[in-house]
């Protein structure tokens, strides 16, 4: 084993250790550094902790600095369109909110507990019944720009593809 350097010693970081590196990463706008220390958490954490202990905590002193890709380790922490990330990702960008009161905002919107926002079979159930798209296609269920369409309407926020859509068919 190598020794370690000027008299340091090796030591496993803990948890709470582990959540502050994230947290300082995010605080350092330091995409590299952010990027391993989610790689570093990943095999000792659970992703929900990571999430909200380490990557919130650091966005909720400087929001998102690094813009797009904080806000996509999250949204897939929640699984993304197989549970609700996909909602909460669209109302961080679209109306600027952070992480926790997109949560809140969507899970209000779709009348489920903050924790069922990453509940895959709450969701998949949630999502044929509102037809807001599911991963696998659905017999009648609507699918793409349609279910997209219907995101729009049911957070009450514009989508970029929708808009372009509507344009071209008018």
């Amino acid at each position: 084993m190598a020794q370690p350097k000027n008299g340091e010693v090796n030591h496993q970081m803990t948890s709470e250790e582990l959540l502050q590196e994230l947290s300082d990463a995010v605080i350092s706008c330091k995409k590299d550094a952010v990027l391993a220390a989610v790689e570093k958490a990943k095999s000792e954490i659970p992703a929900p902790e990571i999430i909200e202990k380490g990557l919130a905590a650091g966005m909720n002193e400087v929001g998102d600095p690094l813009d797009m890709p904080i806000s996509h380790i999250m949204a897939s922490g929640m699984t993304g369109i197989r549970a609700a990330g996909n909602l909460v990702a669209r109302m961080e960008f679209s109306k600027n909110m952070r992480f926790g009161e997109a949560k809140e905002y969507v899970a209000k919107k779709l009348g489920v507990g903050v924790a069922d926002l990453t509940d895959e079979y709450v969701m998949r159930e949630l999502r044929e019944e509102l037809d807001i798209g599911v991963i696998t296609s659905v017999a009648g269920a609507a699918r793409g720009i349609a279910a997209k369409m219907n995101i729009e309407k049911l957070l009450g926020t514009n989508i970029n593809s929708c808009e372009m859509f509507r344009k071209q068919i008018a």
